[in-house]
């Protein structure tokens, strides 16, 4: 089922679509103009149509149509000396190419198709050309010298060129292409990795060739695109011109800054396949791009030099739905190797990167190579669910298989906002002996939240090595780093590191203004035996609520798979380190810090923070928020627990403020002089006192001993102890404002007082609150 509602303009574009093919259908031939020295001669031969003669500049051959369509079970032939290396054909009419027989050519030459009303390759569409194609919706080809080869001003001009163009000329009622067919099956499985069947069609051109689309919208309707170790690049514009690059058989496009895009779209398992000894280059461009009904683009590395790299720069969004409706496959974009070199590296640039029900980013291993690395960018990217089947997660995820020693990719992700949801998962993980990738997120806010449908998988970042079989386990697991503005894990999700192997479990690292574990949500790193991974958290605020958990715990059950306890066997497990530096640590309602152990010894927790409320560290682990570091073994095998709060005890828990609060009306008491006077109050209630009163405790001793007796001589009178007192009328108490040097140089605290005298401006007085 097509989702309009996403792109609103596909539905005035599904009615063209239907209109272009009443038309083609209606006059499927191919007639030639008379606007070139030499014009073009066509001859039928039963079902093969015969293109001769065409205008020769150099090794370019130049045909120009008024009408250029191919019948089902027919062949357009173009008849070419085997010298000619690029073939430019126009449409100058107004009717679009209906192709759906064969187009071939002799020899190695390129094949450009210019008609700029638009192209509709049927299920049976075919190329037999020794070179690479071009079709293109373009007004012209661009050269050189300035001059055009032009379907909408189709005059000859005085010499046609020799070498290659330089460019297209893109207008604003540019047609657009369609590719159909019956879509493509592809198999992703423990035992064989990631397995392409061959299309029963296909517009594919020859190996290490090169196959573009350019022009309108692009669909791909079913339509299955292949060339095996070459370059395939589709390119969706609305105007502009575009810079053509030729490397020998590599031919890319570049479009100019100012160009305006419009929409690709792949439904129907339609497929884009680059694969080959080595993968080839995949470029797309455009406005938005959608992959639906299980369409995938993917490229495969099955050789030993290192593949070439799929490029996605996407203006407005792309957004992957759901799977297959045989449920086999999902919508997806691959980068993988089955070579001895690594497969290419996956990038998109886009506004938004959205996936849902089960569509997927993917890149992996089954082979000695490495995955290629997943880089993305954009100002939103959205993970959510699992697909409406409940059978397929949502995911972006890197995996060396079991039968691998290469290793696993990096996820690199780089966004505004970063939304994980539902039961989708951003993973890095390893089944075999390769090492596992790292996840790298940079954002201004990351938002990880809710379990899938069916309650089993959290939300979550992973980096893991998987339970397959335990023994082939070796490699390490990666590490996950985030780097935000602020960090929610909320209802039940996940940031995880795990090895449930003989391999290190990976490391976690967060750095955010704000970290939030709410309902239930972890952040763990756990391992099969051996030491555990470690935890390192640097936030101004980590709060932590509703039995949330910070662990780096060696137990027999490990939270691995996408959030679920797997039993393992913990012999020798000792719990891993956590550093945590905050300003305010916040853990309410039996919410833990821990790095407990079972069998062996208990890890370390650091913390170091300016205020800790509602946790203290415990021995042992109770119904309270607690920050512990035991072990099952004894007192002898616990961990240790530092905790670093200048400002506070965390053994007395929060602080207690007084219920009962006093009036505020009469806790102001009277005389405070109005000029320049402050007032601090810490805490609840209280009274300040009056500046202008002589501080309390400061009584003069008096001796109250008992009168000794001295004998029959008399007594010693003591003196009046009015007369000790010496009474001196109080001077009134004024705020110190500034300082300044005396003369010997010392500092001094002095007030704005109109009988005061200071140095010159060259020693200023200095201002207490500046």
């Amino acid at each position: 089922m097509h989702r309009y509602q996403v792109f609103p303009a596909s539905i005035i574009s599904s009615a063209l679509y239907l209109s272009l093919i009443a038309a083609g259908t209606v006059s499927a031939q191919i007639i030639p103009d008379t606007t070139l020295p030499n014009n073009s001669n066509v001859k039928a031969a039963g079902n093969a149509i015969q293109i001769e003669g065409g205008t020769q500049a150099g090794n370019n051959l130049f045909h120009s149509f008024r009408e250029f369509s191919v019948p089902t079970n027919s062949e357009a032939v173009f008849n070419n000396s085997s010298t000619i290396q690029n073939i430019f054909s126009r449409v100058t009419g107004s009717k679009i190419s209906n192709i759906d027989g064969l187009i071939r050519a002799n020899g190695t030459a390129n094949l450009f198709l210019l008609n700029p009303n638009g192209m509709i390759f049927g299920p049976n569409a075919k190329l037999d050309i020794g070179g690479s194609f071009i079709g293109t919706t373009a007004n012209s080809l661009l050269f050189a010298d300035g001059t055009f080869f032009s379907a909408i001003n189709p005059q000859a001009p005085p010499l046609l060129i020799v070498n290659v163009p330089i460019g297209l000329q893109v207008g604003a009622d540019s047609g657009d292409i369609v590719v159909q067919g019956a879509g493509r099956s592809l198999n992703l499985s423990l035992e064989t990795g990631l397995e392409r069947e061959n299309p029963s069609n296909s517009l594919s051109v020859k190996a290490g060739q090169t196959l573009a689309l350019v022009g309108g919208n692009i669909y791909l309707e079913g339509g299955n695109l292949l060339a095996p170790a070459g370059t395939i690049n589709l390119l969706a514009l609305s105007s502009g011109e575009v810079t053509i690059n030729f490397n020998a058989s590599e031919i890319t496009f570049r479009p100019e800054t100012s160009a305006q895009f419009k929409d690709i779209r792949l439904t129907q398992s339609a497929s884009v396949d680059t694969s080959g000894d080595p993968a080839g280059l995949l470029q797309v461009q455009a406005r938005r791009l959608t992959l639906e009904n299980g369409s995938v683009i993917f490229s495969i590395n099955e050789g030993s030099k290192l593949g070439k790299n799929l490029t996605f720069n996407i203006s407005d969004s792309v957004e992957l739905i759901g799977r297959t409706p045989d449920r086999k496959f999902l919508s997806s974009i691959i980068s993988w190797t089955k070579g001895s070199s690594g497969g290419g590296e996956l990038s998109i640039n886009t506004n938004q990167l959205m996936l849902r029900d089960g569509s997927g980013i993917l890149s992996g291993t089954d082979a000695t190579g490495n995955a290629g690395n997943i880089n993305l960018q954009a100002r939103q990217v959205s993970l959510g669910g699992l697909s409406a089947d409940g059978g397929s997660l949502t995911a972006i995820q890197s995996n060396p298989w079991p039968s691998s020693t290469g290793n696993g990719a990096n996820i690199t992700i780089a966004a505004e906002q970063l939304t994980v949801e539902n039961g989708a998962v951003i993973s890095v993980s390893t089944f075999g002996a390769g090492q596992g990738g790292n996840i790298n997120i940079q954002a201004d806010q990351v938002e990880i939240y809710g379990r899938s449908i069916n309650g089993q998988i959290r939300s979550g970042l992973y980096a893991r090595t998987t339970l397959n079989n335990a023994t082939a386990l070796t490699g390490d697991a990666g590490t996950v780093s985030v780097a935000a503005g602020s960090l929610s894990l909320r209802d039940g999700a996940t940031i995880n590191v795990a090895s449930l192997g003989t391999g290190e479990a990976g490391n976690i690292e967060l750095n955010a203004n704000t970290v939030e574990l709410n309902n239930e949500s972890l952040i763990t790193a756990t391992r099969r035996a051996g030491q555990q991974g470690n935890i390192r958290i640097r936030a101004q605020n980590l709060k932590l609520r509703q039995e949330s958990l910070i662990t780096t715990n060696a137990s027999s059950k490990i939270v691995s798979d996408y959030g679920q306890e797997i039993p393992t066997n913990a012999e020798e497990a000792n719990g891993g380190n956590i550093a945590i530096k905050t300003d305010n640590l916040v853990a309410l309602e039996n919410s833990d810090i821990s790095a407990n152990a079972e069998t062996g010894f208990g890890g370390g927790v650091t913390i170091n923070a300016s205020g800790i409320f509602g946790t203290e560290f415990r021995t042992t682990q109770t119904p309270k928020s607690d920050i512990t570091a035991t072990s099952q073994l004894g007192a002898q095998f616990t961990g240790i627990v530092q905790i670093n709060t200048p400002d506070v005890d965390p053994a007395f828990g929060l602080v207690q403020f007084q219920e009962n609060l006093a009036d505020p009306s009469t806790q102001i008491t009277t005389g405070c002089v109005s000029a320049n006077s402050e007032f601090t109050l810490i805490g609840r209630g209280g009274l300040p006192s009056d500046p202008t009163q002589t501080l309390i405790g400061q009584a003069v001793w008096r001796d109250l001993r008992p009168v000794e007796n001295l004998g029959r001589g008399g007594v010693e009178e003591r003196a009046n102890i009015t007369d000790v007192l010496v009474s001196n009328p109080a001077s009134p108490l004024v705020e110190a404002t500034g300082w300044t040097f005396n003369a010997k140089g010392q500092v001094e605290l002095v007030a704005k007082a109109a009988n005061v005298t200071f140095y010159d401006s060259w020693n200023p007085l200095t201002s207490c609150h500046n």
